[in-house]
């Protein structure tokens, strides 16, 4: 769709705006990979449903569009004479784009250039010819990363079409499933696995993350020495080296050229690492005269060690929380990244002098949009771009990375971003052949040269760049992408595939690099303070305010609710208080946690959770209540502000909840207000979201029912017959405003006194998949699914359960532990609730799971489930699994020696002195922590702390829940 813009005047502190050239439309999916074709005819795009698009940039109209993968597409490119895609189905194949084909599958195919409706694929009518890759391998990607391509050189290689994909094989061994995170490199077209686990164990004594970027690189100058201030272990690197020690031997005569590879992670972390052949490789001869050397691969087809061979060069923390994207500009000087923070940062990958080496490495440059998915660098170097969560394209200078210009287009976050080559390459095209237009290449470089005259100004204006489109970039959302290319020889490349193992949790996005974000033994009297990305987009301030309702945004909706119970009803509470946010477009407020059932003060949830990442994955904005108001942990000031809250504890249980300290303790007051009866939910207890949703909706009923309230002072207590007096002295407790009339509750900020008592309504779900659905666990349900899931602990509560698993399993690191399962041991109060469970019971349990185990792992495609991605054999049975066990029981009871006969380890808080050591809060935290590692898990009847490590097992690694029952 035509759709011409102009590119308008900017001041010196404003960015210029931009206006789409086309907005291409073809997807029914978010598109989440774009890439140009080499010659610049072509753009190539893939969406969240596993679909591939080739459009040609001539009729902008899809030319081809096919079912590529079974998950959402990760990486693009045009590759010898097709298209190489990377899903999250953990597959790599390669299509060959067919020679002719029609519509229906035979003869010439109707020129889509003149307008011909039929010949346009769609999802509903995907393009023939692309029933099977030519070429395929299995991955174990399970995160986000997308592969990176290096060719190596050009020579003859026999066709592989017509081979089909290739049959299940162990492309990664044993041992490098013991890893948290790695980057494994193949050659292709062998698959062979040339490099395993770059940068295992280059950090000590750092927490890194999971690998969120990677890029490789050939390197003909030497690096420069080890960043000691930032790198974690610099007496590894050039260990292996030779040709480089200190002083002026750092950089002396030229080396042959080697292979690096810039690693990004989850921490914020970037870093490179250098490759030294040692003796476990050979050196291959490409043979071009004048050319590359040629590359190293090990010798006899042996499998070397982890990280063999590579060193860290340096490595530079520029950002808070998790690398989202990583660009390399063509000349391998320098790389850029964005991050779930605010912050644009450029690195220096080499130094050429000594000079240059004094000099800061990283340029951290902040920027006014927090979270930003992709970046690029245009072939120029003059150029940035980068996708915003907001929805926003960004272009900055690549030499100061000063802000240029804004495309403001798109609803959703942007996933994926693209430049057009500036100077495209003379090769044959993927598309059918077509007379280029003359005319058109000379608007194209006419585009490139406005574009270079507009960064070349110090203050961009109007005039001759008018109603030109003064740059080829493409975008996400609605913008379906497309590459090109007709026929290239095919090439030996590497393939850089980050391998996320689960032997533990992933880590949390966010951290701060002094640990402040997290609270600690001894810190008492202040609360865990959350990053600041996410306030500014939905809070009037960055700081707390004295009034609550201060830092409402105008324009903007919030939902908040009481805490209730102990934590893990306060977790499930919280969930669905989010979840319900969700379905109103909301923003949650989440309570302040309470230390019911334990010792200790109370926390926000970020102490414990990575919030920050919620939002990045849940796409539900949520902030905590200390972020609009500050607490007061000793509760010795007066309440100060009143705030309206509709009680759903009174609609289900007939009372209010007046266990308020969430909300005492930010010196706030509830006013409580009776709901208008709501359908109930799947047990017909709790009052269901859809009922909730239509009441939220509805202002005109809403406001109709708060005048009855007023004018018939509900809600009554209950009385026998008919109440004879008068309605204001007979309203229930809690209901009565203590000084004039009620508040009532408004639009902006919706008010719960507890949320734990809402739910859902279910059908059974439809007997249509070809496998078996994993059954559903307790607490199983759309809160989870859509909220729930995605709180994930954070860094340092990872990191402290390490070290308690380290201790108790005797190894050194937690990479060394092995696969485990969980039973979770409830005991205490449950003795009056419902009575102790005979261990007896857990015992058959834990045979039903590891019977399960078993079948699943001797037939691991027989099954479909949340999880089945984290699912991972470990080359041992079943019967082998060790079992870690968590209770509220005393270390030194009979039960516990009970427990321990039956060769099961239990986690002693008393003996790990956690409370002393960390705080009362952290034997529940480290619980849930520990139960949520295990690969299958076996829980307590009714136990709502049983549910949630069930769910997190089930969602989180793929595992198998038993309850003893």
């Amino acid at each position: 769709m035509p759709g011409r813009g102009a590119v308008q005047s900017a001041g010196p502190s404003s960015s210029t705006s931009l206006a789409p050239s086309y907005i291409l439309r073809a997807h029914a999916a978010p598109v989440s990979s774009l890439t140009f074709s080499q010659d610049g005819r072509a753009l190539i795009s893939g969406d969240t449903d596993g679909y591939v698009a080739i459009w040609h940039l001539r009729t902008y109209r899809p030319r081809y569009l096919w079912k590529a993968h079974d998950g959402g597409i990760l990486g693009l490119q045009e590759f010898d004479g097709g298209v190489l895609t990377q899903g999250r189905d953990n597959m790599i194949h390669l299509y060959c784009v067919p020679a002719s084909v029609s519509a229906d599958g035979t003869g010439q195919a109707p020129s889509i250039d003149v307008g011909a409706a039929t010949a346009v694929p769609s999802p509903a009518a995907p393009s023939h010819g692309f029933d099977s890759p030519a070429w395929s391998m299995d991955i174990n990607a399970m995160n986000f990363c997308r592969m990176h391509i290096l060719p190596l050189g050009q020579r003859s290689v026999a066709d592989v079409k017509g081979k089909g994909k290739a049959g299940p094989q162990d492309v990664f061994d044993g041992a490098n499933m013991e890893a948290l995170i790695a980057v494994d490199v193949f050659h292709y077209p062998s698959k062979a696995r040339f490099h395993r686990s770059i940068g295992k164990d280059a950090f000590v004594g750092q927490k890194t993350g999971s690998v969120m970027a990677v890029h490789l690189l050939q390197l003909s100058d030497p690096p420069a020495r080890v960043n000691t201030a930032s790198a974690a272990d610099p007496t590894r690197a050039d260990e292996r080296s030779s040709s480089t020690s200190t002083g002026e031997a750092e950089f002396a005569a030229k080396p042959a050229t080697s292979l690096h590879a810039l690693i990004a992670y989850e921490a914020g972390h970037l870093a490179l690492f250098r490759f030294a052949p040692t003796s476990e490789f050979e050196e291959i001869s490409l043979g071009h005269p004048g050319g590359q050397a040629g590359y190293h691969r090990p010798r006899d087809g042996k499998l070397v060690g982890e990280n063999e061979g590579w060193d860290l060069v340096w490595a530079e923390k520029g950002h808070r929380d998790a690398v989202m994207s990583l660009a390399v500009d063509a000349k391998s000087r320098f790389a850029y990244t964005v991050a779930a923070d605010h912050f644009l940062c450029k690195y220096r990958i080499a130094d050429l002098s000594r000079e240059e080496a004094e000099l800061p490495r990283v340029h951290v440059e902040p920027t006014d949009s927090p979270g930003k998915s992709g970046v690029v660098v245009r072939d120029d170097g003059k150029l940035l771009a980068t996708a915003g969560w907001d929805g926003q394209l960004r272009l900055y200078s690549a030499k100061t990375l000063a802000p240029l210009a804004v495309l403001s287009l798109h609803r959703l976050s942007l996933q994926a971003i693209a430049f057009a080559p500036l100077r495209p390459k003379d090769q044959s095209s993927l598309l059918d052949s077509d007379s280029d237009d003359s005319s058109e290449t000379d608007a194209d470089e006419k585009e490139i040269r406005q574009a270079e005259a507009l960064l070349a100004r110090d203050q961009p204006s109007t005039g001759d760049a008018a109603g030109k489109r003064w740059t080829h970039v493409a975008a996400l959302q609605n913008w379906s992408r497309f590459l090109s290319q007709r026929s290239i020889t095919r090439r030996l490349v590497l393939v850089a595939v980050v391998v996320t193992v689960i032997v533990v949790s992933l880590y949390g996005a966010a951290g701060s690099e002094d640990g402040s974000r997290q609270s600690s033994s001894g810190r008492t009297g202040t609360l865990s303070r959350l990053g600041d990305a996410p306030g500014r987009l939905i809070l009037s301030y960055d700081e707390p305010r004295p009034s609550f309702k201060e830092q409402l945004k105008p324009g903007v909706r919030y939902i908040v609710a009481n805490a209730y119970g102990g934590h893990g009803n306060q977790f499930i509470g919280i969930q669905k208080m989010l979840y319900f946010g969700k379905l109103t477009n909301r923003v949650g407020i989440i309570p302040t946690l309470i230390p019911a059932h334990l010792t200790g003060s109370p926390e926000n949830i970020s102490a414990f959770y990575d919030l920050d990442r919620f939002w990045q994955e849940s796409h539900i904005p949520a902030v905590e209540t200390s972020r609009l108001k500050a607490a007061d942990l000793a509760f010795s000031e007066p309440l100060d502000e009143d705030i309206s809250c509709w009680s759903v504890f009174e609609a289900c249980v007939g009372s209010a909840n007046m266990e308020v300290q969430a909300f005492t303790l930010h010196r706030i007051d509830l006013e409580y207000w009776p709901l208008p009866p709501i359908a109930r939910a799947l047990g017909n207890f709790d009052l269901s979201y859809d009922g909730l949703r239509v009441f939220d909706f509805d202002q005109a009923a809403k406001n109709e029912w708060i005048a009855r309230v007023q004018r018939e002072h509900l809600p009554q207590l209950p009385v026998e017959g008919e109440f004879q007096g008068d309605p204001a002295t007979n309203i229930k407790p809690g209901f009565v405003p203590e000084f004039g009339e009620r508040i009532a509750p408004d639009d902006q900020l919706m008010c719960f006194d507890m949320t734990l008592f809402l739910g859902p309504i279910m059908f059974p779900k439809l007997p249509v998949t070809a496998q078996p659905l994993e059954p559903n666990v307790p607490g199983e349900g759309l809160s989870w699914m859509n909220a729930g899931q995605y709180l994930r602990f954070n860094d340092h509560v990872e990191s402290r359960a390490d070290e308690l698993l380290v201790d108790l399993f005797g190894v050194t690191k937690a990479s060394k532990l092995p696969p485990f399962i969980t039973i979770h041991l409830r005991r205490g109060d449950f003795k009056e609730f419902s009575g102790f469970t005979d261990l007896d019971k857990y015992v058959d349990a834990l045979a039903r799971v590891r019977a399960r185990i078993q079948e699943r792992l001797d037939h691991p495609n027989d099954w479909a489930g949340p999880g089945k991605h984290s699912f991972r054999s470990f080359g041992r049975k079943a019967k082998d699994y060790p079992v870690v066990c968590t209770t509220d029981e005393r270390g030194d009871g009979d039960f516990i020696r009970e427990v321990k006969n039956l060769g099961w380890k239990v986690v002693d808080h008393d003996a790990y002195d956690t409370v002393n050591r960390y705080g009362g809060w952290w034997p529940t935290i480290l619980d849930g922590a520990i139960l949520a590692r295990g690969k299958s898990f076996v829980g307590t009847n009714r136990s709502t702390y049983s549910h949630l490590a069930g769910l997190r097992v089930k969602y989180w690694n793929g595992g198998l829940v038993e309850v003893a029952v």
